[in-house]
């Protein structure tokens, strides 16, 4: 197990470290996210949450920034090619993976650093995983960059909310 956390710890320092290099060079915007930047991301939020429960891999290839990962709340490290082909199966209808039947965020919170912005939240699941239905809550961080005039997701990781 400690071999599988350790990538997923070295990926949150760098990301980390690379967001306080870019937070340090910008003088504009620290921290506070203005109220059309704020609504973006929210929206892309929810854009999101719609495009997994759909399987909408187009969405999800102009959405995901191409070192997207995911750290997952088992401290596994998925990629942006496997997060894309299991949101593929779930299109497909295949039971043998994750098929969230809801998505839901709340307690929001939205920082933007120039160029990067910091969305925080709790997502409330519920679906089937290999055919067993489930549901969770899990509280995340996402980065997100903004390249060619649109936000792109970067880093997610989530960890579970105890007791829900």
């Amino acid at each position: 197990m400690h071999s599988l956390a350790a990538p997923g710890k070295m990926i949150t320092i760098l990301g980390l470290l690379g967001l306080s290099l870019l937070t340090s060079a910008c003088t504009h915007q620290r921290g506070q996210a203005d109220a059309q930047t704020k609504r973006e991301l929210l929206a892309l939020q929810d854009r999101w949450a719609e495009a997994r429960i759909k399987g909408d891999v187009d969405f999800l290839e102009h959405f995901y920034a191409q070192e997207f990962r995911i750290q997952a709340m088992n401290g596994n490290v998925a990629t942006r090619s496997e997060d894309i082909a299991m949101f593929d199966r779930v299109r497909r209808g295949d039971p043998n993976t994750i098929t969230p039947q809801y998505i839901h965020d709340v307690d929001m919170g939205v920082s933007v650093y120039c160029d990067t912005a910091v969305v925080t939240g709790v997502e409330n699941l519920k679906g089937t995983n290999r055919g067993v239905y489930g549901e969770m809550a899990l509280r995340f961080t996402n980065l997100f960059v903004r390249r060619d005039g649109r936000w792109q997701l970067a880093l997610h990781h989530s960890t579970p909310v105890q007791g829900k």
